[in-house]
């Protein structure tokens, strides 16, 4: 762009109003009229409650509600303060580097893929928290294989607290 400007605007007045527009171009691509911003005090509450439902299992995953597609952003965060707050591993979470085998936020994850994305190697107890109705969550006992479903055996079913 100087090279240019330089090669055809010879007049420096005309440079500088140049450069002048192109850094105010820049600025004001760059401010936000309205920022998009969760609310703590929701995400704390929710994740309280979340937590509560991870204290059996080594690692949990928050299967979300079918018509709450679009807002993933607010149930991952408080997934993963519930994580730290239960000093407990979720399958949740928002990273803009997903893996590719990740499961993705925009559906509903079956037994299946969580048992694919968690590795062959994986076991041990996984929740499935269902935040939908009929809210509940569900333990498995997991080990490790090639079986697929076939490797996991639901222990218990549980009411949810979590909402």
């Amino acid at each position: 762009m100087q090279s240019y400007a330089e090669a055809e605007l010879r007049n420096p007045t005309l440079r500088w109003l140049l450069y002048s527009l192109l850094l105010i171009v820049c600025v004001v691509e760059q401010v936000r009229i309205s920022r998009r911003h969760l609310n703590r005090h929701e995400i704390d509450a929710r994740s309280l409650k979340l937590a509560q439902e991870m204290r059996d299992a080594d690692v949990t995953y928050f299967m979300r509600d079918p018509h709450e597609i679009g807002t993933e952003t607010p149930l991952d965060a408080a997934a993963m303060w519930a994580s730290m707050k239960a000093n407990r591993p979720t399958v949740n979470g928002y990273s803009s580097r997903e893996p590719t085998n990740y499961v993705k936020p925009n559906k509903y994850a079956s037994l299946e893929e969580l048992l694919r994305y968690l590795g062959e190697s994986w076991h041990g107890r996984l929740a499935v928290v269902h935040l939908a109705p009929p809210y509940r969550t569900e333990l498995y006992e997991v080990r490790a294989g090639t079986d697929g479903v076939g490797r996991a055996t639901l222990i218990r079913v549980t009411p949810s607290a979590a909402r």
